[in-house]
């Protein structure tokens, strides 16, 4: 069990954030539902914790400036994911509840944010001329590189077929892997 980081999620059905605890590997909490989901205590959050918010946030139930604002009164630092903004920019290719939705929480996400994580440098440049024009300030940020991320999650390459032998190099070190699209709309 690593100490320095939870993972949560939030349950649209009862409206609150659950820990995700008592469990051997995140893997087998996701996808063998080996774990508990506890009410996630706001009291518990300490001045200086950190909230790492995944882009996909937005569409969950709860309006993330409301969110946010209750961390940062709790001196809870916010760190955001940035994937596109499309439905800001290219609001006629999705439904309209969508582009409200998402607008409220990119706005929460630029106003909010102590530090945002970009997948790309043209969206790096999208989050920063977004953020000059909403808030008059660009936020500190970074382009995630392509390739693995050290985390202290312990793996047992045995069940992993050939992808041992692929990425060996890789696999010798802790990783993170996060999986999505290479788009050419995003300039990669």
């Amino acid at each position: 069990k690593n100490i320095n980081y939870k993972f949560i999620t939030y349950d649209n059905n009862s409206s609150e954030f659950k820990l995700i605890s008592d469990y051997e590997c995140i893997s087998h909490a996701i996808y063998d539902d080996e774990c508990k989901l506890l009410t996630l205590n706001f009291n518990e959050l300490n001045q200086g914790d950190i909230f790492f918010d995944i882009d996909a946030a937005w569409s969950d139930g709860i309006n993330r400036k409301f969110l946010y604002e209750i961390l940062k009164r709790k001196g809870v630092k916010i760190y955001n994911l940035h994937y596109d903004s499309v439905p800001l920019v290219n609001s006629a290719w999705s439904h309209q509840n969508t582009v409200i939705s998402y607008i409220e929480a990119f706005y929460a996400k630029i106003a909010y944010s102590d530090y945002i994580f970009s997948i790309s440098n043209f969206v790096k440049k999208e989050i920063d001329d977004f953020s000059r024009d909403f808030i008059g300030v660009s936020k500190d940020g970074s382009v995630i590189d392509l390739g693995p991320l050290p985390v202290h999650e312990e793996i047992d390459i045995t069940k992993l077929s050939q992808i041992d032998k692929k990425l060996a190099h890789v696999l010798k070190n802790d990783f993170l892997l996060a999986v999505g699209t290479l788009e050419p709309r995003k300039n990669y």
